[in-house]
């Protein structure tokens, strides 16, 4: 991590570890709708005029619908919920519950496509993290009550939920548009409500205080903090804050308002955050079927039909929960796939290479060429379904950039469907950096996709 990421890491551990200390200062003069619209309407004042003067407002518009969506969701529900449960109890617990977002997140995942489904030790994590929660609470009963507790189970769905949304439905627009038009609805949802409960008199200096630091730090800045740190480290490192969010807040609820810290609190915090480890971890093992490890191959022209087959087999159970059936149906003629591959093979120095497993059938492939500017383009590499999370794909992105770096080449870059998360962690892990976006027509639908780019192919076969 670069020192500059490194900053903008540690800012947002400290920022999005903040706002309960605030909002349990400012929720005892206001009510929670007033505070909502407070820090919405602050907030979207500010980053409204940075949105309009990109011009990036007009193709998140065109997807009202799913904006108002996350907007409700990821803003609206929770934050009036967090307030209204912070009026009970305390900032630190608040919090810690709320470390146990990453476990809702593994049981709404199936409601957004995910097909991976819940193992045995994902399950064992779950139960875990329900354990943690159960010390956080159930050791501190005379703070909790089933109403605070019905709404931070709320805020813990919704916040699973929204990045499902976002991810889904809104990806490849642009981020700081898409916050700025959700918290720009919300404020205009709570004004009447908020006019309506409106402080007879001016709030003391601590809760006006209060507001200013949730609405200018805790909302505006952090959300342009917060896709800095996306863009200097990647969406799967950057998400590492909200594990260590909830310890600030227990610190800063024990420190500022001398709220009682016990060792149940510790304790469960503590299970939670193994079983968020357990429940979201993916199995990987080291072979696939046939008990011998897989086995990569230049592939050859009698390769081509299998490969057309596994790319549209590929296409079908990665792109139909992401995109939707009606689009990916267009897309799986196996004749049309097979036409496209060859004439990728007629490409500059074209690169086909075919993994198999032990029973030599085929369980994937990588098929790159010189870009336009020169430069290796990793076109397609697709594993079969049924052989994923067995380094399969590493193997093929591996042995393609030494194949690459042995030609002279030290970069390569590639193209991944925005919304394929999967797909993203993957070549996060691998060390690609995101450099751009692009918008493709996949016949007749706008499909955004991130543009990855390695710089040092040698520094990869090392790592």
């Amino acid at each position: 991590m670069t020192r500059r990421g490194l900053l903008l890491f540690a800012a947002m551990c400290l920022i999005w570890g903040i706002p309960y200390l605030f909002i349990r200062i400012a929720v005892g003069e206001l009510t929670p709708a007033t505070l909502v619209f407070l820090r919405t309407g602050v907030a979207a004042l500010i980053l409204l005029p940075i949105a309009l003067r990109r011009g990036d407002l007009r193709p998140v518009l065109a997807r009202w619908r799913p904006l108002l969506a996350f907007a409700a969701v990821e803003i609206g529900i929770p934050w009036l919920a967090l307030s209204s449960a912070e009026q009970k109890i305390s900032s630190s617990l608040a919090g810690l519950l709320l470390s146990a977002v990453p476990l809702v997140g593994v049981l709404v995942a199936p409601l957004f496509g995910n097909r991976e489904g819940i193992r045995p030790g994902n399950l064992a994590g779950l139960l875990l993290g329900l354990v943690g929660v159960a010390a956080i609470v159930g050791f501190d009963l005379r703070a909790a009550g089933w109403l605070a507790l019905a709404e931070m189970a709320v805020v813990a769905v919704c916040y699973a939920v929204g990045p499902a949304i976002l991810s889904r439905y809104l990806s490849g627009l642009p981020s700081v548009s898409v916050i700025a038009g959700s918290l720009a609805v919300c404020a205009l949802a709570y004004a009447p409500v908020a006019a309506i409960q409106w402080p007879r008199a001016i709030p003391s200096a601590g809760v006006l205080a209060s507001v200013a630091v949730l609405a200018l730090l805790c909302t505006a800045i952090a959300f342009l903090l917060f896709f800095a740190l996306i863009a200097e480290i990647g969406p799967v490192r950057a998400t590492v804050i909200t594990y260590i969010n909830p310890a600030v807040a227990a610190v800063a609820g024990v420190i500022v308002l001398h709220e009682v810290f016990t060792a149940g609190m510790g304790v469960g915090f503590v299970l939670v955050l193994i079983g968020s480890t357990l429940a979201t971890h993916r199995a990987t093992r080291a072979t696939p079927r046939g008990g011998s490890p897989a086995t990569v191959r230049d592939g050859r022209a009698a390769d081509i039909a299998a490969v057309a087959a596994l790319r549209v087999k590929s296409w079908d159970d990665t792109y139909r929960p992401l995109i939707g059936g009606d689009v990916v149906d267009r897309l799986l003629d196996v004749g049309e796939h097979r036409r496209e591959i060859e004439r990728l093979l007629n490409q500059k120095d074209p690169l086909l290479l075919v993994a198999e497993d032990g029973d030599s059938a085929l369980a994937g492939f990588a098929l790159s060429h010189i870009g336009s500017d020169g430069e290796p383009f990793l076109e397609s590499l697709h594993v079969n379904p049924g052989l994923r999370s067995h380094g399969i794909g590493a193997l093929l992105f591996r042995e393609t950039a030494a194949r690459w770096a042995a030609r002279g080449h030290g970069t390569l870059s590639l193209h991944v469907v925005a919304s394929n998360l999967r797909a993203r962690r993957f070549y996060d892990h691998l060390g690609g950096r995101e450099v751009g976006t692009l918008v493709g027509d996949w016949r007749g639908a706008r499909v955004p996709s991130t543009i990855y780019r390695w710089t040092d192919l040698t520094r990869l076969q090392q790592s």
